[in-house]
């Protein structure tokens, strides 16, 4: 009769330890992005993917297929931002992780035509005084523009 009573015990110990660990109610998915030129659709290396949520930020850039994979994401609505010198910014407002399926999206980046270039150059903008050192604390590293 003892062993029957352990063997009972073992038995509702195992099931409850099993619905406890089926109780996770955090889910997770995964997005993959790739990014082309939108007029001769080959793929744009070092474009930024931004992924934003109220709590969340986390950004990646593409690598040389213009690929980029963002996996272990909270189910949830995203905003994502995808920017790169040269080309319009593009902006999608609702970008749904589901964890019964992964998120693919193809993104096509339209060039700026009018993006202007300006080299400065002359002798009036460059003195050779010879070398200079300053040293900077913390605060005025924050401060400089980039």
């Amino acid at each position: 009769m003892n062993h029957l009573k352990y063997i009972l015990t073992l038995a509702f110990l195992a099931v409850g330890l099993n619905l406890f660990a089926q109780t996770d109610t955090v889910q997770y998915g995964k997005l993959e992005v790739k990014v082309i030129d939108a007029k001769t659709k080959k793929p744009i290396e070092f474009a930024m993917v931004k992924l934003e949520a109220k709590d969340f930020i986390r950004a990646k850039f593409s690598d040389a297929d213009g690929e980029i994979v963002l996996d272990s994401l909270r189910t949830k609505t995203y905003l994502l931002t995808v920017t790169i010198t040269g080309y319009r910014k593009k902006i999608y407002e609702k970008v749904v992780i589901d964890k019964l399926t992964d998120t693919f999206l193809t993104i096509e980046l339209n060039e700026i035509h009018n993006l202007v270039y300006i080299t400065l150059c002359g002798p009036q903008l460059i003195k050779k005084d010879g070398p200079t050192q300053q040293n900077f604390n913390n605060k005025q590293i924050m401060r400089m523009p980039y």
